[in-house]
């Protein structure tokens, strides 16, 4: 078993250790060979190599890593949202008449048009339709239709 420093605190280190035992900083291990990177969520530092961090688990974009030229254009990133197929049959079933399902599954052009009309109680029967289709949907359906 090789040896080497900790450029921390200066004590000999294992060399297979991704820590200093002593004060923890985080060590590369033998198998990386580039630079290291400082998750920008957990604060961990990482081989800068890596896609995702280790300790959190969150995918490491390329500009966080050292030496990328960021693009001009500044991407916006927004997780997904999955949607739960049981709230939306409720809401279609319960609230359908004024479309409410439709803006919690963020189709706010339908909702309006169902709150417009909500005085002819049509949305309300395409409201119980609709809750109706939602559990009978396999929860794969459903996230095709309503989780793009």
């Amino acid at each position: 078993m090789a040896l080497r420093n900790c450029p921390e605190c200066n004590k000999e280190v294992s060399s297979y250790a991704t820590a200093c035992p002593s004060c923890g900083f985080p060590l590369k291990s033998p198998a990386s060979t580039g630079p290291l990177a400082q998750c920008e969520y957990c604060k961990a530092m990482i081989d800068a190599e890596l896609t995702e961090c280790p300790h959190c688990h969150v995918q490491v974009f390329k500009s966080h890593r050292p030496g990328y030229a960021a693009p001009t254009q500044q991407q916006n990133y927004q997780p997904k949202r999955y949607k739960s197929r049981g709230a939306a049959a409720a809401l279609a079933i319960f609230l359908g008449g004024i479309g409410i399902h439709y803006f919690y599954l963020e189709k706010p052009g339908k909702g309006l048009i169902c709150l417009l009309f909500s005085w002819t109680f049509i949305p309300a029967i395409l409201g119980l339709l609709t809750g109706i289709s939602i559990i009978s949907m396999t929860d794969e359906k459903f996230s095709q239709t309503y989780n793009l």
